[in-house]
């Protein structure tokens, strides 16, 4: 009967987490902002399904290099039921949703329940998670398939299965489709792949399994060929564009540690939003004019 209870608590906890995370984001949409560049990668959705001709390339960055058109396929998803710039907002709230879940299945699965629960409910709260799930644009998207990766390099070290490999370097090719920025999650890839292989040798268990790699890596390219064969066509333009883009001499920055603390804590996130007519009428550090809760006011 004990263990009965505790699975109805266990399942109580991360629905009440899940229920905040859905309102937070979920919360008064049609007042997020809906910027230029969403309005382009909503427009290049809408192009498609009005063409039917799926693109090779997607939106093009700020120094002219152009992305890879994965962002352009999953935004016409809810472009398909809507071009409501709601509806669009709204799916990527979902989507953000769902990776609220997916922390709370990676904790429960390798720490414990109520160590993913907590993870989830830092997650489903965090100021800044809250606000990059409410728009449109292709980092949005990106923390299900980021959740997704690292819970499969945890299946390889943990598990030991080896079909993860082929799901995390695969995962990790389609998150670099959506955004470049996923780059930075390739060393990861490389130091686990680095890590196991020492310990197989030390340990004298034999070959690599590097079949699983091969497979991963073969199927995450054949997503990149529609993207670099109209590269190839039009001359190179993102490669030239990247080779003379401005690169400023390598050197350290001790802001980056003051900005990454603002990323987490979500202090000045105040500073994104404009005020709500509703927000007097919350308590100081509850008020929740578009589903974010609102430091700028001391109590």
């Amino acid at each position: 009967m004990k263990e009965r209870n505790r699975g109805v608590s266990h399942q109580q906890a991360i629905t009440l987490v899940l229920l905040l995370a859905a309102f937070l984001r979920l919360w008064n949409l049609g007042s997020s902002a809906f910027t230029f560049d969403s309005a382009y990668l909503s427009n290049l959705a809408a192009r498609f399904l009005s063409t039917g001709v799926p693109p090779a390339q997607g939106m093009v960055s700020s120094v002219g290099i152009v992305n890879p058109p994965l962002a352009v396929y999953l935004i016409s998803l809810p472009v398909l039921l809507s071009r409501d710039p709601r509806v669009v907002t709204g799916f990527v709230a979902v989507a953000n949703v769902i990776a609220v879940w997916e922390c709370y299945l990676l904790g429960r699965r390798y720490w414990g329940h109520w160590q993913g629960t907590l993870a989830a409910l830092l997650l489903a709260v965090s100021p800044w998670a809250v606000y990059y799930s409410r728009g449109v644009g292709a980092q949005e998207l990106l923390l299900p398939g980021v959740i997704l990766f690292f819970a499969l390099i945890m299946c390889w070290l943990v598990d030991h299965k080896s079909w993860a490999v082929a799901g995390a370097t695969f995962t990790l090719a389609a998150l670099v489709q959506i955004h470049f920025a996923t780059l930075a999650l390739a060393p990861v890839l490389a130091a686990v792949l680095l890590a196991s292989a020492v310990a197989r040798v030390r340990d004298r268990r034999g070959l690599w399994p590097w079949k699983p790699l091969v497979v991963g890596t073969v199927a995450g390219a054949l997503l990149y060929l529609p993207y670099l064969l109209v590269e190839a066509q039009n001359g190179w333009p993102s490669l030239h564009a990247w080779s003379n883009a401005p690169h400023a001499a390598s050197s350290i920055h001790w802001q980056t540690i003051e900005l990454a603390l603002i990323n987490i804590g979500g202090r000045d996130i105040h500073s994104w939003q404009a005020r709500s007519s509703i927000s007097g009428s919350w308590p100081a550090y509850f008020r929740l004019p578009i589903g974010l809760i609102d430091w700028k006011k001391p109590l």
